[in-house]
């Protein structure tokens, strides 16, 4: 693996790179650490905080807008998988998009600031020596087009741009708050897949949410200011052509129901709203910045997930992490403000009961 990483320049700075950067990564395991682009040398281990129900470590880089940055996270002990917040919220991930099981993505911000990169695995507990490096990549993102709504088509090939390490067109839609959509990517000749981020920075996808292999996403538009459409496929390097067609539709609107920290029962019918194409039950809850939270969504009637936005726009979800099929989410807000939580489950459409249980957990750390 070290002739991977470099060859000869890899052994070299070994030495002096693990004794420094390695021991600084140790002693401030549970803060962000702030590091330039280059090479950064860590360790997995027990004592890291967890992100999205995931043992890792938390770097901060400042980039600059338009500019296109490629992330690796390399390891010979553990699948390495790459998280990635850019200065305005938008979350962008990746698993094997390098050699093997390394992890790379290719990264276009729309705002300068800070970045977040969070270097972890694959599975919920990994321990080892990983490197993580930070590129730039030239210029801005490939095939950005301004649409308004209606029928458009394209092509994805060698002239497409990449989008959390998939071959993508990026289409930016001017939208308003609250506007409700139909987004299709149609194609013969793959299976298609596409992705939106909101104005305030929400990420929705769909696969098969439409005939055959098409992809159909409707959703209820939040924030106002510019979509971002990610046309695509399920497969990471398609050829081909496609539609994408984008359309107003009525949409039913589920008021999010305000809590307090606390035990709260609540059901998934049919007549429930749906985020991110999931059947589900939205939750809004005050939270302060520093404190950790525990979330947890429990049902006898289906396998539980829940995922979470904290107050600045930054997601995490979990499946499994509570007893069965339970979800079970530790997380800390940056920010104080507005929590929201979307209690739903692993499968598109769940019917029954669920339980959900919000505690300040910070004094039992």
């Amino acid at each position: 693996m070290v002739e991977q990483y470099g060859g000869t320049i890899m052994k070299k700075k070994l030495s002096i790179a693990v004794l420094l950067i390695l021991t600084a990564t140790l002693v401030f395991a549970q803060q962000a650490i702030r590091v330039e682009p280059g090479m950064i040398f860590g360790y997995m281990h027990e004592g890291l905080n967890e992100f999205d129900g995931h043992r890792g470590q938390e770097y901060l880089i400042r980039v600059e807008a338009d500019s296109s940055y490629q992330i690796d996270v390399m390891s010979e002990d553990f699948d390495a998988y790459v998280v990635v917040y850019h200065p305005d919220g938008t979350r962008e991930f990746n698993d094997d998009g390098g050699d093997g099981l390394n992890a790379r993505i290719v990264v276009t911000p729309a705002t300068s600031g800070d970045m977040r990169v969070i270097a972890r695995g694959w599975r919920s507990d990994p321990v080892g020596n990983y490197l993580l490096e930070v590129a730039s990549a030239g210029g801005g993102a490939a095939g950005i087009q301004e649409i308004d709504l209606g029928t458009h088509f394209g092509t994805l090939g060698a002239g497409s741009g990449y989008h959390e390490d998939y071959r993508a067109d990026e289409y930016h839609l001017q939208v308003r708050d609250g506007q409700g959509l139909q987004i299709d990517v149609m194609s013969d000749d793959f299976d298609a897949y596409v992705v939106i981020l909101h104005p305030d920075g929400t990420r929705e996808f769909d696969d098969d949410g439409g005939f055959g292999l098409d992809a159909q996403l409707r959703t209820t538009v939040r924030g106002n200011g510019v979509m971002r459409v990610f046309a695509r496929s399920w497969h990471r390097e398609p050829v081909g052509d496609y539609t994408l067609d984008l359309q107003p539709i009525q949409m039913t609107t589920v008021p999010a129901i305000s809590i307090r920290p606390g035990r709260h029962e609540g059901t998934i019918d049919s007549s429930s709203a749906q985020y991110e194409g999931y059947t589900g039950v939205e939750y809004e809850v005050s939270v302060r910045g520093g404190v950790t939270y525990q979330v947890d969504v429990m049902s006898d009637d289906f396998d539980a997930y829940v995922v979470v936005f904290h107050p600045d726009g930054t997601r995490e979800f979990n499946d499994d992490g509570g007893d069965g099929f339970d979800a079970r989410l530790r997380t800390t807000p940056r920010t104080d403000g507005t929590m929201r939580i979307i209690a739903r489950g692993w499968r598109r459409d769940p019917i029954g009961d669920f339980t959900l249980l919000v505690e300040d957990v910070s004094r039992t750390r």
